[in-house]
C-alpha cells in the first residue's frame, strides 16, 4: 500500500513496526524502517548509496554500483539515476529481505 503523504511521522513508525518490508527511496522514512529493524529495500539512485545507506544493514541497496562511486555525496553519470534501477533488481532485494 502506498500511505505517501497520509501518516504522520509517529503513525509511519506504528505502520512500520507492523510491516513485513519496507521499500522505499534513500529518505527518511526508509531510515526509520532501518532503524526499526524491519526487513527492508532502499532504492539509491543519483545519491551514494555508501555515504547514505542504513548503518549496518548493506543488503537493503537497490542501485547500480552502490560501493563504486567514491565519496561524492551525488552522481551525475546517467547510469546512476534512479531509473536504471528496474523492477526485477527490486523484487529481487524484497525476495532476499523475506526468505
Amino acid at each position: 500500500m502506498d500511505f505517501a503523504g497520509l501518516t504522520s511521522l509517529p503513525e509511519l513508525t506504528a505502520l512500520f513496526k507492523t510491516a513485513r518490508i519496507v521499500v522505499s527511496n534513500d529518505t527518511g522514512p526508509g531510515h526509520i524502517a532501518a532503524a526499526l529493524g524491519v526487513p527492508l529495500v532502499m532504492i539509491f539512485g543519483p545519491s551514494n548509496p555508501i555515504r547514505l545507506f542504513p548503518y549496518k544493514r548493506p543488503e537493503t541497496l537497490a542501485a547500480v554500483d552502490p560501493f563504486g562511486r567514491g565519496l561524492k555525496l551525488q552522481s551525475s553519470d546517467p547510469a546512476h539515476a534512479i531509473e536504471a534501477i528496474g523492477v526485477d533488481t527490486v523484487y529481487a532485494k524484497v525476495c532476499e529481505q523475506t526468505a
